[in-house]
């Protein structure tokens, strides 16, 4: 290869290096508006609710358990020391849960969007009811005299309470109960609870109970399944839920205006309601099941524009060797400012498609971007290279190639595939397109011009 050539072709590789410094720069404010719009999300979630996690309800007895223990006390007496064995009581409190043997929630949940600058944060109402019933069994512990049994109640686990619209009022064996702050059991964390009326121990208990509940939350909204036999349906009015948790439901169905989706779930196949030992202080994690919804954005512009930046120097090498090859081919010399203009407008495509999504859906943004640096691009190579149809031709291997990249968009499964064989093909056209060039003779013709 003469020294011209190689010349040439370092030139143009440093010019692809050099254009990765624009193109970084544009990936780098992809993560700055996305930084942008979390902070915008966290501000609305804070000033409302977040997310909501339903755990519950469970019924809480506390009681105390007296033991009489022995001990040996040294007693001083008339210059002699005694060794006297004593009684002393000790207490230990304890807490008794009893997770529902059925339960039933239903709920409807209605979206509404939210909007801060730029951004938006789209967010939910949730009215749900809550039904079931109660088996509880303390006739061992009541009949123990060293056994002082507290004053039960319910909790239930509320991730966000500030989303609460409704006073809870709880239907309880036709009596209502009122909900207060705080759920009083560690494991809940942040919640309501109830004081129960008097219970009878003497004999196993059966109470049934219904409590309507309306939340309001953001982006996601879950449970855990704490009854024996749970059931959970939920109908919205938004058409891209995301499912998730270590129970999908059992039956769905999405539609254009909104979807419906079944859970059930039993004690078997959940650790947070198998039965514990009664005599521990808890009944092991309640929260560690969950089953819920997420209510995503069907078009993420940021993540789609920062998957397009990373074909961006795919774009840029093919561009640059159809450049060369029609240089080699005519025998049209092009000089490397002219690469380094049509590399710019390539880089300027992203800028473009980031600044328009965020005003207009994604497709359109690309469609513009794409079509405004096709045409720019086509019109500047019409002079370079002497010919409108030649800068036609190389608009319309743009114009492809954009259309491909947004298939490989669209399609993120298939995204190695298509990109795998769209590489396969640019490297069988370079290699058609030469297959009768003579290198040697191109290097003397360049070198003697």
């Amino acid at each position: 290869m003469s020294k011209e050539l190689l010349r040439k072709v370092l030139v143009i590789a440093a010019l692809m290096l050099a254009l990765l410094v624009p193109l970084q720069m544009i990936s780098g404010l992809v993560e700055e508006r996305q930084g942008q719009r979390h902070s915008v999300l966290e501000e609305i979630a804070q000033s409302s609710s977040g997310p909501q996690h339903i755990v519950g309800p469970v019924l809480v007895v506390p009681y105390r358990v007296k033991t009489v223990v022995q001990e040996e006390v040294l007693i001083h007496q008339n210059g002699q020391a005694n060794t006297v064995v004593r009684s002393k009581d000790v207490f230990t409190d304890k807490l008794l849960t009893a997770m529902p043997k059925t339960l039933t929630l239903t709920g409807q949940v209605k979206t509404a969007t939210l909007y801060r600058g730029l951004h938006q944060a789209l967010t939910f109402t949730a009215a749900t009811t809550l039904k079931g019933n109660f088996e509880l069994d303390m006739v061992a512990l009541a009949s123990d005299p060293s056994v002082t049994i507290g004053e039960a109640y319910l909790a239930m686990g509320i991730r966000d309470v500030r989303g609460i619209r409704n006073i809870p009022r709880m239907d309880w064996q036709g009596k209502t109960l009122l909900f207060q702050p705080e759920s009083r059991l560690d494991e809940l964390g942040s919640g309501i609870h109830a004081r129960l009326p008097r219970l009878d121990y003497s004999q196993v208990g059966q109470f049934g109970f219904s409590l309507p509940l309306e939340l309001m939350g953001t982006s996601a909204l879950s449970f855990t399944p704490v009854g024996k036999d749970t059931r959970v349906t939920l109908a919205a009015d938004w058409p891209h839920p995301s499912f998730f948790g270590q129970s999908l439901p059992t039956a769905r169905q999405v539609r254009a205006d909104g979807f419906t989706a079944d859970w059930q779930t039993s004690w078997l196949n959940t650790e947070s309601t198998r039965p514990k030992d009664p005599d521990t202080k808890s009944n092991g994690s309640l929260t560690q099941h969950h089953m819920g919804v997420r209510f995503i954005q069907p078009v993420d512009e940021y993540q789609q524009a920062e998957r397009a930046m990373k074909y961006a120097i795919l774009f840029v090498l093919l561009t640059f060797t159809g450049f060369f090859l029609f240089e080699m081919l005519k025998k049209l010399p092009i000089h490397p400012m002219q690469y380094a203009l049509v590399g710019a407008a390539l880089a300027m495509f992203y800028l473009l498609l980031i600044a328009l999504s965020e005003h207009t859906e994604f497709a359109l943004a690309y469609v513009v971007a794409s079509s405004a640096c096709v045409v720019l691009i086509g019109f500047y190579l019409s002079f370079v290279l002497q010919h409108w149809r030649r800068g036609a031709a190389f608009g319309a291997m743009l114009s492809v190639l954009y259309a491909t990249l947004y298939v490989l968009l669209q399609s993120e499964d298939n995204a190695l595939l298509l990109g795998a064989v769209l590489l396969f093909w640019a490297l069988a056209a370079v290699m058609v397109l030469t297959r009768r060039l003579d290198w040697y003779r191109v290097a003397a013709a360049k070198t003697a011009a």
